[in-house]
């Protein structure tokens, strides 16, 4: 086989493989634009938790309720975590302080939480570090820190918030949140649909999954 033909068949063979990446790509890209739009489609409620980190209320329903209905149904949930409770505000000469429902340490933890919630993102992750927070907050900062370790995530961070004004400035704007529902939050916790009090909240904490699915107007699997 002389040069010149080999060379022609050379070229022949880089122009077929070329053209057959070129015929996968478009069918690559042609896939991608059809699973963002079924992200797109996707019914989503926000669900807006209002709770205190000391309450033993708002802890059975996160980990007993929120948790297991989240692992099924995460990617029909916008979670909207709001930890101030029953807490008041205090601005004197530019001093922000607070008290809380079940003392001092209660607006720790609060503000704890508030920091995490600031810092991380994503919101499976912030469901898990609340999650392992709460189930033990008596000792805020202990709780901060081991809940880091077992789920890998530097805390130090938090604990940078936490030494900060910001902690304070986070935890007066779950404040102003809190106080704006109608109507007036009476019960800790107290769990909104996309901002509105529209079920009956005894219901909620007692069967959180199956009103959530009864809000969606198509049922996701994970209501099956």
């Amino acid at each position: 086989m002389n040069i010149k033909y080999r060379l022609v068949l050379l070229i022949a063979l880089v122009l077929i493989f070329w053209k057959a990446s070129s015929h996968f790509n478009i069918f690559e890209s042609d896939r991608q634009k059809s699973e963002s739009n079924i992200g797109d489609n996707t019914e989503v409620i926000k669900v807006s938790v209002y709770y205190e980190a000391l309450c033993s209320d708002s802890r059975n329903f996160i980990i007993n309720q929120l948790a297991p209905a989240y692992e099924d149904l995460h990617e029909h949930i916008k979670l909207d975590f709001v930890p101030y409770g029953k807490a008041k505000t205090h601005e004197n000469d530019g001093k922000i302080t607070f008290t809380c429902q079940h003392g001092p340490t209660e607006c720790q933890a609060n503000k704890i939480h508030a920091c995490v919630l600031d810092i991380i993102p994503e919101q499976r992750i912030q469901l898990k570090y609340v999650s392992c927070m709460i189930y033990d907050n008596i000792v805020p900062l202990e709780a901060l820190e081991r809940c880091g370790k077992e789920l890998k995530i530097d805390y130090n961070p938090v604990v940078d918030c936490l030494n900060s004004n910001r902690a304070d400035l986070l935890l007066r704007t779950y404040g102003i949140q809190t106080d704006a529902v109608t109507p007036h939050i009476t019960f800790i916790p107290t769990i909104e649909f996309d901002g509105t009090l529209n079920v009956k909240l005894s219901l909620v904490l007692k069967d959180f999954r199956n009103v959530l699915c009864s809000l969606y107007k198509s049922k996701p699997k994970g209501c099956s």
